[in-house]
């Protein structure tokens, strides 16, 4: 009986590693020999993380180590593996990287089998014509050799770009590699490693992502996904066959953690030689759908696939899936039936070596998350296509995804037109659709982060292509900010009051956040030698900016100034929480024309005085704490006119109940309470998924400190805390203004 089909993870200390002399990409040889010293590798992992580990780089996170790795990019790199496999004559074998970044030659014993280009676009490489099939063990070595960024290409202008360049610089001078025609804007990989306004320049590369051994008969199950459908759920089977093949599927499933729902199907198909894709319907009783956790209960399938030929199992594949019904209107959501109110943030890499991050890394970043009672994630364009890991925990608890494409920041500029780059970014956002449209939390694509959809047009439509040829069912938005939608930025980089985020009616705020300084021992632990008050040059490294963070600070200090460090991050933590509280709340109260809210954003890939609500190490800001009661599903939200109010003054205004749930709640008490007393208390029906006026007052007040909480029978549903001293309000200062103009037009054309 021949060997069942196999999928070996290559991941782990098999690997080593060495320094190569630097080549140009004209270079085709193998030049191992010229490695003095080969050491231990970890895969998945990036150079600059197996150096870390052999001590040959200091820790990018403290001081200006980030800086001090920057030699690791004039070098070449090997990475080597030792295989013992034995094959069949009916047998083929294939390995599979899930991500080679950026530039490399993958070669097989002495065979340079391919030269690969592109951080998200996997090599999937048959390697039998290499291999002896006679049923003996070998030991064979796969390498793979990375160009450093020294070689990576200079995108490819046009006259008329290369005539605005200088121009282009000298208008909006940026810091790192948001400046105008950067290099970065050719190469279809992690924007933020070039260096961003919260991560310095560390451009990690190497085998970042899973790496697999494959075994199989005459037919190679490449892939297959479950398009969703719960009306017709549909299993595509993406086929490889050696030869002309007549083949029996078997596709089996059942309720994760429900063996007792196991069910399947059988088909037979003749398949000719290549790729093919093959659907197959799968007939579920009583399908039961995956929701978000706040609407209903994320339930997922397993399914298992074999693939038979003339000579017995070919190939096997296991998946999870779940069925869900997404309806868009602009940016209003109904799933399966039910309005979907957005409550999220925005991710962001979560390690400046992102290559390193495993489960066990995602996981509690994702549960914090749903902890804070968020809905839906945003996969910023400046960052990633994440791991796996982090998708399967979205669609475990329930969590939606909003997935960028990896496009971020063009704004005089915009990103190159020829064939080549086209065609890259074509295909890279094909692999990273086929990477993702497996998962249920998946709710929608966008083709990136602040760039004009006019003036780059072409690569729009390459990437619409693209996302509606691999996955026609889920929507494909252009680069965000689009119409209906608003990346509040008036109030930060704009200098404007916190009270503006009152006046914005954007269907959907995606992004809205203020700069805070992280925890004392964070700092401590990145800055050592530096203290984190007052400002001083560590702040400029830790892309701190006083010159904004002042004018919110002072605000929520009455006007004056932090006397100590733990005072400063006392400050900026909570005025933070504020400017968090005014948007939420303004959104929310809006249900009738408002889809949602994303505040930005919710993590960093390094310790920096940065918008994030949790920091590096994982500490949460105050914001953070405060959101989990801003975005419970049932909440209250209270609208008095902006003013500093004190004892005595008369305050006219709403209290408001903020329903997201699919259910009304009736007998709900709203109990409002000042000064530690009970100043009134009502009664009110919540309305699903609705905001409710429970209670209209005009009133004298006794204590500018209001509680306000919501009661189920016996229990407090939750509460929230008004400080109605503090307000910051006044003008746009006028230059913000027109540069707030300006860029609405740079971002629509």
């Amino acid at each position: 009986m021949r060997p069942r089909a196999q999928r070996l993870s290559l991941n782990g200390r098999a690997w080593r590693f060495g320094e190569a002399p630097p080549q140009p990409l004209a270079f085709t040889d193998d030049d191992r020999a010229h490695v003095a010293v080969w050491r231990t590798a970890q895969v998945p992992g990036h150079v600059q993380a197996d150096l870390l580990d052999h001590h040959l780089l200091p820790d990018p996170d403290v001081a200006d180590g980030a800086h001090r790795a920057a030699w690791v990019e004039t070098r070449d790199w090997w990475y080597t593996c030792a295989i013992d496999l034995a094959l069949e004559p009916h047998q083929r074998a294939f390995v599979r990287f899930d991500g080679l970044d950026y530039i490399a030659d993958v070669w097989w014993n002495t065979h340079r089998v391919t030269r690969h280009i592109g951080q998200f676009v996997p090599a999937h490489l048959e390697l039998t014509p290499f291999l002896p099939r006679d049923g003996r063990s070998h030991t064979h070595t796969l390498a793979v050799r990375f160009w450093g960024p020294h070689a990576w290409p200079e995108p490819r202008w046009s006259w008329l770009d290369r005539l605005w360049k200088p121009i282009a610089r000298r208008l909006h001078r940026p810091p790192e590699s948001l400046c105008a025609y950067h290099p970065r804007l050719g190469h279809v990989r992690c924007q933020m490693s070039y260096g961003w306004d919260f991560a310095p320049r560390l451009l990690a590369f190497g085998l970042w992502d899973d790496v697999h051994l494959i075994t199989t008969g005459s037919v190679h199950l490449r892939n297959v996904w479950v398009d969703g459908n719960p009306n017709a759920p549909c299993a595509w089977l993406e086929l490889d066959a050696a030869r002309p093949e007549r083949v029996r599927l078997e596709l089996r499933w059942q309720v994760v953690g429900e063996p007792q729902t196991l069910e399947g199907v059988t088909a037979v198909v003749n398949l000719h030689p290549g790729r093919q894709r093959v659907p197959v319907r799968l007939p579920i009783t009583q399908p039961r759908l995956w929701s978000p956790w706040d609407i209903g209960t994320p339930t997922r399938y397993a399914l298992h696939v074999r693939v038979f030929d003339g000579d017995g199992e070919s190939d096997a594949r296991h998946t999870t899936f779940g069925l869900r019904r997404l309806v868009w209107d602009g940016w209003r959501l109904q799933v399966n039936g039910t309005p979907f109110f957005m409550r999220g943030v925005n991710w962001v890499p979560a390690d400046l070596l992102y290559g390193r991050l495993t489960r066990a890394d995602y996981e509690p970043l994702v549960r914090g998350i749903r902890d804070a009672n968020a809905n839906i994630v945003r996969v910023w364009g400046g960052g990633l296509r994440e791991k796996r890991a982090f998708y399967d925990v979205c669609d475990e608890l329930g969590l939606l995804v909003w997935q960028d494409l990896p496009f971020a920041c063009a704004f005089l500029d915009r990103f190159p037109r020829d064939r080549a780059f086209l065609d890259l970014a074509e295909t890279s956002a094909a692999a990273i659709v086929r990477a993702v449209r497996g998962h249920p939390s998946v709710a929608l694509y966008c083709a990136g982060n602040e760039y004009g959809p006019r003036r780059n047009a072409p690569l729009v439509k390459r990437l619409r292509r693209a996302v509606q040829r691999e996955d026609p069912t889920r929507p494909f938005k252009p680069p965000s900010p689009s119409a209906g939608e608003s990346h509040q930025w008036l109030v930060w980089h704009g200098f404007a009051p916190l009270t503006t985020y009152t006046t914005d009616n954007a269907q959907i705020i995606s992004e809205a956040g203020l700069q805070a300084l992280p925890s004392l021992d964070t700092w401590r632990r990145a800055e050592p030698d530096a203290p984190i008050w007052p400002p001083n040059p560590a702040w400029v490294r830790r892309y701190g900016e006083w010159n904004k963070a002042e004018r919110y600070v002072r605000a929520w200090l009455g006007g004056r100034m932090p006397r100590s460090a733990e005072e400063a991050v006392l400050a900026s933590q909570q005025a933070q929480a504020w400017g968090v509280q005014l948007v939420v709340e303004h959104q929310r109260r809006r249900k009738a024309e408002a889809a949602g809210v994303l505040i930005w954003q919710y993590n960093e890939p390094w310790p920096a005085i940065s918008w994030a609500l949790l920091d590096h190490d994982g500490r949460p800001k105050a914001a953070l704490k405060r959101l989990a009661r801003l975005y419970a599903p049932v909440a209250p939200a209270l609208d008095v006119p902006p003013a500093a109010y004190a004892r005595g003054d008369t305050l006219r205004g709403t209290v408001w109940v903020v329903n997201d749930t699919p259910h009304p709640l009736d007998n709900l008490r709203v109990r409002i309470l000042e000064g530690g007393r009970v100043r009134h208390e009502t009664t009110c029906t919540a309305l699903p998924s609705a905001a409710t006026p429970a209670w209209r007052f005009t009133l004298t007040l006794d204590e500018p400190v209001w509680r306000i909480e919501l009661w189920r029978g016996e229990q407090v549903l939750t509460w929230e805390m008004y400080d109605l001293r503090r307000v910051d309000m006044g003008a746009v200062p006028p230059a913000y203004r027109l540069r707030r103009f300006v860029a609405k037009l740079v971002m629509r054309f």
